[in-house]
């Protein structure tokens, strides 16, 4: 991840800046799994920043068990501040409909002829044509 600026400016900056998020997404969804905690109790930028200060030599399992194990203390695993919203259970009253239940309706508006006057035609008070 160090001397990731001087890749930047090459035509594939974009393809390796995709690839690199998903790794670093990858990364975040398995440290939130193993802690056993919502996504959003992960913090991304404490992550970043972690995984730059990471021992080399360490492989992916055990980087993996040590942000978890030292995530709380470091930041990296903390309370979510997202808003939960709380709705009540879907009531009886809300079933699904039965499958034999006929979804058209009636019409109910009068059959009887219309009898308002026709309308005029519009005309407009000036013509479109540009003359020259």
């Amino acid at each position: 991840m160090v001397g990731l600026s001087s890749h930047l400016s090459s035509p594939t900056a974009g393809g390796a800046a995709l690839i690199l998020a998903q790794i670093l997404h990858a990364l975040h969804l398995q440290v939130a799994f193993q802690a056993g905690v919502d996504l959003f109790e992960v913090s991304l930028p404490v992550l970043v920043t972690l995984i730059r200060q990471a021992p080399q030599d360490c492989t992916k399992a055990s980087l993996i068990s040590l942000l978890v194990s030292q995530g709380p203390g470091l930041g990296l695993i903390r309370p979510s501040r997202r808003y939960r919203s709380v709705v009540p259970a879907l009531l009886s009253s809300y079933a699904p409909l039965p499958d034999n239940l006929p979804l058209t309706r009636i019409p109910r508006h009068s059959r009887a002829e219309d009898t308002r006057p026709p309308v005029a035609p519009f005309t407009p008070r000036f013509t479109s044509a540009l003359v020259i």
